[in-house]
């Protein structure tokens, strides 16, 4: 690999969550929200992780929701699994792939599902096992 992309790359990685997520900084893990709605989906999304991590012996953490986000109470069964968005930073032009949970009602109140993207940190850098 060319040494520029090397520098390049490794720069995306210290940065991703600053350039990306600047609303889901790395001091915002768990922080409590004053929305109970969130935290259920808070509360889903690290529940989850903990399992995948004892699993797959990772360390894999989950960071806070925006407390902006708006969403309707989940009166049916909640699940959590991996999924991955391809992010643009504003003034980067390269693609870069980030891991989330994704959180998803069944149905809510008006009988409708939802799924919202909880953003995760990987330390460790590890391949996901979906």
């Amino acid at each position: 690999m060319h040494p520029f992309y090397q520098i390049l790359s490794a720069f995306l990685l210290l940065c991703e969550n600053a350039i990306l997520y600047p609303a889901f900084a790395q001091s915002d893990k768990n922080t409590y929200m004053t929305d109970d709605k969130l935290k259920f989906v808070q509360d889903k999304a690290n529940d989850f992780l903990k399992r995948y991590n004892q699993e797959y012996h990772t360390s894999w953490e989950a960071l806070a929701l925006n407390p902006k986000i708006s969403i309707p109470q989940c009166a049916g069964a909640m699940s959590a699994k991996w999924g991955n968005r391809f992010m643009n930073g504003d003034k980067i032009t390269i693609d870069v792939e980030r891991y989330v949970i994704l959180v998803t009602c069944a149905k809510d109140q008006s009988g409708s599902s939802w799924t919202v993207d909880v953003p995760t940190t990987r330390p460790d850098r590890v391949t996901v096992h979906q």
